[in-house]
């Protein structure tokens, strides 16, 4: 009370702003700290509380210099020290840390080998080399001297286009290693039927046949060839048994150029080609096939026919 009275009548005025916590009751610097608390009642800056800074100086007074500075430079570990620091884990610091860098981008920080400047490479795992978030195949930047080439499949039937491919990290259902396709736009022509396409090719074996005609009624056995053609139209070719027994409104009709009358029209008969077959068929396996079908036939140039026919071919 006494200082403060000598202080007055010696004409200084204190406001209220100066009379603060303390011994001494006096702030200096006006930092709300008198010098009993504050460490550097000279600087405003400095005083219990304040943001430490990272310039040697105790700002906080708590005896301890630059730690926890506000303006600390963010520091991530490098454990694989390949100059890029794990973003997972920081610490700050106003100095530069071992084993820490100032780049946090590093997406894998146990290979050196993963980071934003590595090459990205075709690799089995798809590791994203560059960290860019794309790898092998999605990443434009990737490097393909490591890569393989595989061949469009484009009718999904497992055989490449050795006329379409391209080097590539991985396959897919549309890029495949083979490239022995013989039609990569059919299915069906394949290396395992010998590049056929389908059904395409000649077949041999027994057939049945159940021919009816407004002049005659049989049912004949033989043995047959089915040729399906590049356009898929399929034609018999055959020689059949047949035993005629009726002939109703008899036609004029020769057979080696001798007439054929009711009591003759019998024994083997060549049927020529049957044309306008329709037919539906499972393949067991490239080269077999069920068959059945209908179709329409002349016989001797006069004699229409209509037919079923059934059995199992092979090529």
């Amino acid at each position: 009370m006494l200082v403060l009275l000598m202080l007055a009548c010696a004409g200084d005025n204190i406001s209220a702003n100066d009379l603060v916590t303390g011994d001494t009751g006096f702030d200096a610097d006006g930092d709300g700290f008198d010098a009993s608390v504050d460490c550097n009642d000279d600087d405003s800056t400095v005083f219990p509380g304040a943001a430490e800074l990272c310039d040697g100086l105790d700002q906080d007074c708590d005896e301890n210099v630059d730690e926890s500075a506000s303006d600390a430079t963010a520091y991530y570990p490098d454990v694989d020290k390949d100059g890029y620091g794990d973003k997972s884990s920081v610490r700050y610091s106003c100095e530069a840390l071992a084993d820490f860098v100032e780049d946090d981008q590093d997406c894998d920080d146990s290979d050196p080998a993963v980071n934003p400047s590595a090459q990205e490479v075709c690799d089995p795992d798809d590791v994203d080399e560059d960290c860019d978030g794309n790898a092998d195949d999605l990443d434009d930047s990737t490097d393909l001297s490591s890569a393989l080439t595989y061949y469009a499949d484009a009718d999904g039937d497992g055989f490449g286009d050795p006329e379409t491919s391209e080097a590539r990290c991985n396959g897919s259902s549309d890029w495949i290693a083979d490239g022995t396709d013989c039609d990569d736009t059919n299915p069906l022509a394949t290396p395992d039927n010998e590049c056929d396409v389908g059904w395409q090719g000649v077949y041999s074996g027994t057939l049945v046949i159940d021919a009816t005609s407004p002049q005659l009624t049989d049912t004949c056995t033989g043995t047959a060839e089915l040729t399906i053609d590049e356009r898929y139209t399929p034609v018999v070719n055959g020689v059949w048994e047949c035993a005629w027994t009726q002939i109703t409104n008899p036609a004029p009709v020769t057979q080696d150029g001798d007439p054929v009358t009711d009591d003759q029209f019998s024994g083997n008969m060549d049927v020529g080609k049957l044309t306008g077959v329709t037919w539906v068929g499972d393949m067991s396996e490239p080269g077999n096939m069920e068959i059945s079908g209908t179709g329409t036939a002349i016989l001797y140039g006069v004699i229409d026919v209509e037919y079923s026919l059934s059995g199992e071919l092979t090529r």
